[in-house]
């Protein structure tokens, strides 16, 4: 067996390659979705091929480009907002003048880009505003998204 940071995997680096990997049956998930298993139970992220195939074609409608056009406005609007608190957040790490590309030094979106999915899916899914963008303060939902990660993580790789 190989230590957990460092599972098998395939790189695949070509369009062939792609299809070849894409056309396997039979490639189970790696062993760090078992992790997942008491959270997220098994579903399209975490089932083998059998399991996935009959949720991914219970899904493929949802996904139908004519649905996905009803949310655009949604995804518009948040990520523009996203996107004014990058901003935002840069200029007050930064000086007015200065561009943050210019000079050398990072913003860290990942929390922004978190929360903007947490809204996007909570409106699209499941009609439910989560304003996780907008509150200084987590929501319960989204602080025990953390939570759960946390665990998680703690869970793995200790």
């Amino acid at each position: 067996t190989s230590p957990i940071l460092f599972p098998p995997a395939v790189a695949v680096f070509s369009i062939d390659g792609i299809k070849t990997v894409s056309a396997t049956n039979d490639t189970p998930k790696g062993s760090m979705y078992k992790y997942f298993h008491d959270w997220l139970g098994l579903g399209l992220l975490t089932s083998n091929f059998g399991l996935w195939k009959t949720r991914r074609r219970m899904l493929t409608k949802t996904f139908h480009f004519n649905i996905l056009k009803t949310y655009l406005d949604v995804f518009i609007k948040r990520t523009n907002f996203a996107f004014e608190v990058v901003s935002l957040t840069s200029i007050q790490t930064h000086p007015p003048s200065e561009e943050v590309a210019d000079t050398g030094k990072s913003v860290d979106i990942f929390p922004h880009c978190t929360h903007l999915t947490l809204d996007v899916i909570g409106l699209c899914a499941f009609g439910q505003d989560l304003r996780s963008q907008l509150d200084d303060k987590p929501s319960e939902y989204v602080q025990s998204i953390y939570q759960a990660s946390e665990c998680l993580f703690y869970r793995i790789f200790t």
